[in-house]
């Protein structure tokens, strides 16, 4: 996910120094490329959370560890890549909502800036 957020960011940067319409557009494709290839990722990324989430839920027999089949120790290191992960999706689609922000601004007139 941080490559595809390094990529949406120099598309930006590029799209940014654009001097012809023909290059605006050539770039424009390419970013709508990666959003698109991001919310695969992302919607595939939620969907194996998903499955992990049952698989751990269908393990534990209750007791102490609520049912999850984790330990105290387990359950922080999940708590701590989800949370890891939901960064990395707010970074992501901060950067998608910038790209058709500016593209907003392209098409009514000039570019905008953040």
């Amino acid at each position: 996910m941080d490559a595809q957020i390094a990529h949406l960011r120099a598309l930006h940067e590029r799209l940014s120094r654009a001097k012809t319409s023909e290059e605006r557009q050539a770039l424009m494709a390419e970013q709508a490329k990666v959003m698109q290839e991001s919310m695969t990722m992302m919607r595939a990324m939620h969907a194996a959370q998903a499955q992990d989430g049952m698989k751990g839920g269908m393990q534990g027999g209750g007791g102490m560890q609520g049912g999850m089949g984790m330990g105290q120790g387990d359950m922080s290191a999940h708590m701590g890549m989800h949370h890891d992960m939901m960064v990395q999706h707010m970074e992501l689609m901060q950067e998608m909502m910038q790209t058709m922000v500016d593209y907003m601004g392209m098409t009514s007139g000039g570019m905008m800036r953040r």
